[in-house]
């Protein structure tokens, strides 16, 4: 809470700390520095970090209100069981006063589309750490296209510049999580929900 109290942004230790931190923690592990153990701990420690700073952030005053920038999704993809970029994709959308629904760990491409309309979303993050996960990735993406929602993928999974999630099928790539929230929000009030859009498309047809 140091940080917070010196008035360091809660974005920024998000980003910077908590996530550099994660990150570090994997390439130890990749490199056999680090027990599976050791790296399942750091993550512990790392969401425990991000509630704790996350909570105490909203209670300050200039947080805009909760739900006051609409709803959005942010997903883990098909296949993709880790949660905590999704996590610190949505906690980063909520300081911005979005109202976040969190499908997270992985999910059937299916499943999600079926809940994608009843969740009133016309816009998702999407969360990929692996490139293991691509072929989940794909079914996610083209699940949601075809309810057509704008996509903006994160994640070191999808590539270079996010070039395997653009091929895939997404909007946008988003380098960060400050990144990803701009792109969002600012995408989110030109496409319509999921059902309103099937409305429309009903009504064209009649």
């Amino acid at each position: 809470m140091g940080l917070l109290q010196a008035g360091v942004a809660p974005e920024t230790i998000i980003s910077d700390v908590i996530a550099r931190g994660q990150y570090e923690a994997g390439v130890a592990w990749q490199k056999a520095q680090w027990s599976v153990t050791k790296e399942h701990r750091a993550t512990s420690i790392s969401e425990s970090a991000l509630h704790a700073v996350v909570a105490r952030a909203m209670q300050a005053k200039g947080i805009p209100d909760a739900g006051s920038a609409g709803k959005v999704a942010v997903i883990c993809t098909e296949g993709e069981w880790h949660t905590l970029g999704a996590r610190m994709a949505s906690e980063t959308l909520r300081l911005r006063g979005a109202d976040v629904t969190l499908v997270a760990p992985s999910v059937p491409a299916t499943d999600v589309a079926e809940f994608m309309p009843e969740a009133g979303v016309s816009i998702a993050a999407i969360s990929t750490s692996m490139p293991l996960s691509l072929f989940g990735s794909w079914r996610s993406i083209s699940a949601l296209r075809a309810l057509g929602m704008t996509i903006v993928c994160g994640g070191r999974g999808f590539g270079p510049a996010g070039g395997w999630g653009l091929a895939l099928g997404a909007d946008h790539w988003a380098e960060s999580f400050a990144a990803g929230a701009d792109l969002v929000l600012s995408a989110k009030d030109q496409t319509a929900p999921p059902a309103t859009r099937a409305c429309r498309g009903s009504t064209a047809n009649r």
